[in-house]
């Protein structure tokens, strides 16, 4: 370590606070380097247990060497650069870092590094710490809000998107637009009421109190008025969950007015053929 001229007098105080300072440098659960910020270069002189763990080199591997040399930087030159940056600005930060260990083991760090005084001599603390898994639960949940967009943007259903709150349309997929005629921009903010879904203001906050108390609402058959006042029947699903720690609501709207059609069809079909039935004369065949 860097050993710093004191009177006399100030040795007991010293050791008390060397004492202290090692504990927490031994402890600590950040990786911990000291570097030599006289030479341009930052070489190591001292290392907490924390590092050599991360990394798998002795302490007598590490002293001595640069930044470069033990995987943190991918050449000399960064590595150079890097030190150049510290000693101009006395701060470097890296969020998300790549380091292989001396097992040639990718792990992602967070990197900062400041250069303060110690007596009359300048050094370098480094302070490493592994975000491996924070950056893997990042990188799941990017992979996730990719697939559920995926899911969002291509499902053949309308989905809005709702504050759980106040009812308001925070997102919609592009089905909803084709179905309605709104634009995203026209419809972000609205309630249902105002995009033709309810027939009016009270009957939407009726269904948005059921909501909030069940959790669920469900219409078989509901009439529905686009933006260009053309009538379409849908199927009107909603439910309301959890994303994070906000609720949210999601309303699916299903256009059935080709199946209700079908089955206007279906009856009309069966009504004209029973009154054709019962209207023929009885026909009585004997043998």
């Amino acid at each position: 370590m860097v050993s710093v001229n004191v009177p006399e007098s100030g040795q007991s105080a010293l050791a008390a606070s060397e004492a202290r300072y090692r504990r927490l440098f031994e402890t600590a659960q950040d990786a911990i380097l000291i570097l030599d910020a006289e030479k341009r270069r930052g070489t190591i002189m001292d290392a907490n247990p924390f590092v050599i763990d991360l990394l798998g080199y002795s302490l007598d591997e590490l002293i001595g060497k640069e930044l470069w040399e033990i995987g943190l930087f991918s050449d000399k030159e960064e590595s150079k650069a890097a030190m150049e940056k510290l000693q101009k600005e006395g701060y470097i930060r890296y969020a998300d870092m790549p380091l292989k260990t001396k097992e040639g083991k990718r792990v992602n760090v967070e990197f900062v590094s400041n250069s303060y005084m110690v007596g009359d001599e300048k050094v370098i603390q480094c302070n490493i710490r592994d975000i491996t898994e924070r950056a893997e639960a990042a990188q799941a949940l990017g992979a996730s809000e990719a697939r559920y967009r995926r899911l969002f943007e291509s499902a053949q259903d309308a989905i809005l998107i709702l504050e759980e709150d106040r009812g308001k349309i925070m997102d919609a997929n592009p089905f909803v637009i084709d179905l309605l005629g709104y634009s995203l921009g026209e419809l972000i903010g609205k309630e249902l009421w105002e995009i033709g879904l309810f027939r009016d203001k009270e009957q939407s906050k009726a269904a948005m109190e059921q909501l909030q108390e069940t959790g669920y609402i469900r219409y078989e058959d509901m009439p529905l008025e686009t933006k260009k006042g053309k009538r379409v029947e849908v199927e009107f699903v909603s439910n309301s969950y959890m994303v994070g720690d906000r609720k949210v609501i999601q309303c699916n709207i299903r256009d059935i007015t080709e199946r209700k059609r079908a089955e206007e069809a279906a009856r009309i079909s069966a009504e004209r053929f029973r009154f054709l039935a019962e209207s023929m004369p009885l026909m009585i065949f004997s043998a």
